[in-house]
């Protein structure tokens, strides 16, 4: 089953066409992985799939409802803590045995402002890995976080593929996911 069909779109900033044309499917299940240079449109796409942005012409389809979302660049509200932030976006019951395993429990109630960027990287990963969804969807969710997170990072995301899940991964370092990934997209910055 496609869960994604992108037909023919285009987007332009200014006098920069960033994409071209482009025509994507993914069906159900698979891992993809954008790659490309910076200014090839990865985050353009992602963003355009999103409904994030319009692009200038084409059409979008996505054949499902829950969404995933790890955007490359984040600004937290600096006055909440992150435990109150992820119960905002979960319902779990499990979430201390979550900051646990994530060496995130002894900072659960410093607010934003108070943690690393490793750490509120974590924490928008966590958003995304737990919960009910079909489709997570990543740009560059690597940044900032130790080798330990990225083991942890990449587990995770192969088990949620072998349950079923689609997830898309903007990335500069596709050497992480080589042993799970399904197929590689390059786009390519436009002349």
């Amino acid at each position: 089953m496609t869960i994604i069909e992108v037909k023919n779109i285009t987007k332009v900033y200014g006098r920069n066409k960033v994409l071209d044309n482009l025509n994507l499917k993914i069906k159900k299940g698979e891992f993809i992985l954008l790659v490309g240079a910076n200014g090839s449109g990865k985050t353009t796409l992602i963003k355009g799939l999103l409904g994030l942005i319009n692009f200038d012409s084409g059409t979008v389809r996505i054949a499902c409802r829950k969404i995933a979302y790890v955007p490359e660049r984040f600004h937290f509200p600096d006055f909440i803590s992150l435990e109150e932030f992820l119960k905002l976006l979960l319902d779990l019951e499990a979430i201390e045995e979550i900051l646990t395993e994530w060496e995130l429990l002894e900072a659960r109630k410093k607010e934003f402002r108070e943690l690393s960027k490793g750490m509120k990287q974590k924490t928008l990963l966590l958003q995304a890995l737990y919960g009910k969804k079909e489709l997570l969807i990543f740009d560059e969710p690597l940044s900032g976080i130790d080798s330990r997170s990225v083991k942890q990072f990449i587990t995770k995301l192969k088990e949620l593929k072998t349950e079923g899940n689609t997830i898309i991964v903007s990335t500069h370092s596709p050497k992480y996911y080589e042993q799970i990934v399904d197929r590689k997209i390059k786009l390519e910055v436009q002349g």
